[in-house]
Parts: structure tokens; C-alpha cells; sequence
């Protein structure tokens, strides 16, 4: 179950700033509507960028100590099973 969930984590923790910019609403008004988004993402691209960029990067550091964790807890399921194990022949 963990391992379903890190890996749809995974699939989902990268942004990508520069998403698809399309329209169906004809053909003036759809060339007017994607040249407006055009134009507004290139002003506010810089800002928007750096977010995306910290929010990645936050991703990233969340996956790793998730992975981690997930390790670690591994490890001490297994030495319970050990200690387990060796309580149940004496």
C-alpha cells in the first residue's frame, strides 16, 4: 500500500510551468484568447517559475525522506521478525 502511494506520489510531484496553452473557441476569438494567455504567461513567467521551481524541489525533498522512512521501517520490521523468530526457538 505504501509503495502504491509513493509511487503515484511520484508520478505527481513534478510541475511543469510551461503546460499547453490552447483554446476551442473558434477561430478569432481562440487566436485572440491563446495570444492573451501567451503574452500573460511571458510577463508573470519569471515569477511563476521560481515558485515552481521551490515547489519541486519541496517534492523532491518530501519523496526522499518518505523513501527513507519507508526503509527504515523496513529495517525494523525485519529485526522484530528476527527477534521474533529467535524468542519462538528458545
Amino acid at each position: 500500500m505504501l509503495e502504491e502511494e509513493t509511487k503515484c506520489m511520484q508520478k505527481k510531484s513534478h510541475i511543469n510551468p510551461e503546460f499547453y496553452i490552447g483554446s476551442s473557441k473558434g477561430r478569432i476569438i481562440g487566436f485572440l484568447a491563446i495570444s492573451y494567455k501567451k503574452l500573460i504567461r511571458k510577463m508573470l513567467g519569471w515569477y511563476f517559475r521560481e515558485i515552481v521551481y521551490q515547489q519541486n524541489q519541496f517534492n523532491e525533498s518530501v519523496l526522499i525522506t518518505l523513501d527513507t522512512s519507508k526503509m527504515l521501517m523496513q529495517e525494523i520490521l525485519d529485526k522484530e521478525q528476527l527477534t521474533d523468530h529467535k524468542r519462538s526457538e528458545d
